[in-house]
């Protein structure tokens, strides 16, 4: 479809003209609305597919309506993610003439493992599914990639994956 032609190269210059603008303080805040925006089409997805399986009349069966794809939103948040972990790496490297991967795993590990235990946790807690001893195992030692790939994801929050994957 050329809408998402016409989708990446509107992320693209937008993210041109913020890392040509950006200060080196680490912080790009153009990339802000970038996030808010694949955020909002990423949960404008999920609504979209839960009226859609739930036989409720929904956008996603609508040919005369432009439905922006989520799947893009996702892609969006590895490629900033990616960008934003090399720009940082990068900054180190530049002034200590090195990179501390364990204080860069540290790091990450910090930041991710918080929310992605929560989400089993309140998943777990809150949604009853059938929850098998593989899909259990697999995501609570961080391997839902694995898991999915056995067709034993997480039941009620099967894109817990894509979290690791940051």
């Amino acid at each position: 479809m050329n809408y998402h032609i016409y989708y990446i190269s509107c992320i693209i210059a937008r993210l041109n003209s913020i890392i040509q603008t950006a200060s080196m303080n680490n912080y790009f805040k153009g990339l802000d609305t970038l996030r808010a925006i694949a955020a909002l089409v990423v949960v404008w997805g999920h609504v979209e597919n839960v009226k859609y399986n739930a036989s409720i009349p929904s956008l996603e069966e609508s040919s005369s309506i432009l439905f922006p794809d989520s799947h893009l939103a996702v892609i969006l948040f590895f490629v900033l993610s990616g960008f934003l972990i090399t720009h940082l790496l990068v900054n180190e490297r530049d002034k200590t003439g090195d990179i501390s991967f364990k204080s860069f795993y540290m790091r990450r590990i910090l930041r991710i493992w918080p929310l992605y235990y929560a989400i089993i946790l309140l998943s777990y807690l809150l949604i009853e599914a059938n929850y098998t001893f593989k899909s259990t195992l697999l995501c609570l030692t961080i391997f839902p990639n694995i898991a999915h790939a056995l067709d034993q994801v997480w039941p009620s929050s099967p894109q817990i994956f894509s979290i690791v994957l940051e």
